[in-house]
């Protein structure tokens, strides 16, 4: 697992834009205070460049500063304790409502490569020519999606929100050296996700799937932030949780596909009804390897596990990485 989240992030013409590096994990001699403070910083730099930078692809600029947001949320809620409620909730809100005004245009790109893995998991269910018709209508509608994004002028107001909350993240109240308020961002993380994936079990919707998958990423994020304390085994698990992560990723875009030909698309005259069924078994797979994942990952409970990421730190290096 690379330490490193800079990427080179497909541009529109020849010349690649380069991102400003950024490090989601401690540095050697950096305290917690330290390290916290420098990866907000990062992370919230890296959102408001990937808005603001001209002969971005858009698609990439807008799925990495949607990750790079999410990261920036999951290490707020490793220090959510000691910045108090009121702060936490504030910048956990500002980084969730600019997410989420780009969410449409994300849920519309991820569309086409969706219907690809349907097709290639059930390659003799729709004839090429009605699967090339009904990529061709994905791509028009993310076409119009991504038109009607360049004029409304919200990537500007995404990146004015951004700016004013990454200048408030220098007055983040974040002083701790040692593991104790990590400690409970981390626990309450794990806790909740143990919770979602076991409601999620109890009550199969797409709504406590989508809940479960963000706890897995809050968590995954922050183990990697952690990873420094014993490489091997934390990137072990950071790996785990990422693939958790990725298959109720796609679980969750195979509903999205099927809510849009239900949906919207329904009127066009797609040849997808016979589709409908056998992508609710593909999710069905795909939801019972998230949850034979889920048990071992979250085997231990949530005391025992801070209990052992904080046994890890002092041994690492007595209160500091």
């Amino acid at each position: 697992m690379s330490m490193s989240d800079t990427q080179v992030v497909r541009a529109g013409r020849d010349a690649r834009p380069v991102p400003p590096p950024t490090e989601m994990s401690f540095r050697p001699g950096e305290t917690a205070a330290e390290g916290i403070l420098r990866m907000t910083q990062e992370q919230a730099g890296l959102v408001h460049w990937l808005l603001t930078t001209p002969d971005v692809d858009r698609d990439d600029a807008i799925h990495e500063a949607r990750k790079a947001m999410k990261r920036t949320r999951s290490l707020l809620r490793l220090v959510r304790d000691e910045i108090g409620a009121d702060v936490y909730a504030r910048e956990n809100g500002v980084y969730r409502d600019v997410a989420r005004m780009l969410s449409r245009i994300r849920i519309s790109a991820v569309m086409t490569e969706t219907f690809d893995k349907v097709r290639e998991r059930y390659p003799e269910a729709v004839a090429d020519a009605d699967a090339a018709a009904i990529r061709r209508l994905l791509e028009e509608r993310h076409a119009a999606a991504l038109a009607e994004l360049e004029a409304s002028g919200v990537m500007a107001e995404a990146a004015g929100i951004i700016a004013d909350a990454r200048a408030r993240l220098n007055s983040l109240p974040v002083r701790c050296d040692d593991f104790s308020y990590m400690g409970k961002g981390i626990q309450r993380v794990y806790r909740r996700g143990w919770r979602a994936m076991h409601r999620a079990e109890r009550e199969p919707a797409t709504t406590n799937y989508h809940e479960w998958r963000k706890r897995v990423k809050y968590l995954r994020d922050q183990v990697r932030v952690l990873a420094p304390i014993w490489p091997r085994p934390m990137q072990a698990l950071y790996g785990e949780l990422d693939r958790l992560a990725g298959t109720l990723g796609f679980e969750h875009d195979l509903a999205d596909l099927q809510d849009a030909f239900r949906g919207e698309l329904d009127g066009e005259g797609l040849p997808v009804a016979h589709l409908l069924p056998l992508m609710d078994a593909y999710r069905e797979e795909l939801r019972q390897l998230a949850h034979a994942l889920g048990e071992r990952i979250y085997a231990e409970p949530a005391r025992a596990f801070r209990r052992r990421l904080q046994a890890y730190w002092q041994a690492e290096g007595r209160d500091r990485i």
